[in-house]
Order: C-alpha cells, then sequence, then structure tokens
C-alpha cells in the first residue's frame, strides 16, 4: 500500500466517522431550535408575562417598598400627591419612590 493510498484511506475515516455523524447532529440541531423558537413563536403572550414577573420580582428584590423604623426612630413620610405628612414610630412603612 502506498503513502498516497494509506492517506486516502485516512480521509476516508475522517469522512465517516466525524464528518458524516457530525453534519447529521447539525442538521438535528438547526431542526430543533426551529422547533424551539416555533413554539416560544405560538407561546409568546405567556413568555411576555411571565419575563415581565421575574423583572417585577427582580426590582422588589433589589429595591424593596419598604423603610423599616428601629425603636427609637421616626419617619416622616410626605406625599408628593397631596403634600401631606406623616410620621411613624417602630415597624415597617410603605414608601413608594416617586410618591413618598
Amino acid at each position: 500500500m502506498s503513502e498516497s493510498d494509506r492517506f486516502q484511506a485516512f480521509l476516508d475515516f475522517l469522512q465517516r466517522a466525524l464528518i458524516e455523524p457530525l453534519g447529521r447532529l447539525a442538521a438535528a440541531g438547526g431542526r430543533g431550535a426551529g422547533a424551539l423558537a416555533a413554539a416560544a413563536w405560538r407561546r409568546r403572550v405567556r413568555l411576555v408575562i411571565a419575563a415581565l414577573c421575574v423583572l417585577a420580582a427582580y426590582a422588589l428584590r433589589a429595591h424593596p417598598p419598604f423603610a423599616a423604623v428601629q425603636r427609637g426612630e421616626v419617619l416622616v413620610r410626605s406625599s408628593v400627591l397631596d403634600g401631606t405628612a406623616q410620621a411613624y414610630g417602630a415597624g415597617t412603612v410603605l414608601v413608594l419612590p416617586g410618591i413618598h
């Protein structure tokens, strides 16, 4: 067997053992990605609602709308809407950004 025959046999082996299976895998992955995209498009309203819920949960976790008042402290909350002010002692008080 000459060297060119061995090289050709090696290339044929690579074609059968690696390139063809990888091509089939890529084609199957492409079909799977297409099916996933089609399913996401059909359920787009649910996905948007779920994304908004996750975003709201993150915002509440990162910036909670509560202020804690310890004993011996006083929290004064004024409202931008009507200009009233209220004083709170110990406890938790709802503080809405942009309003209080």
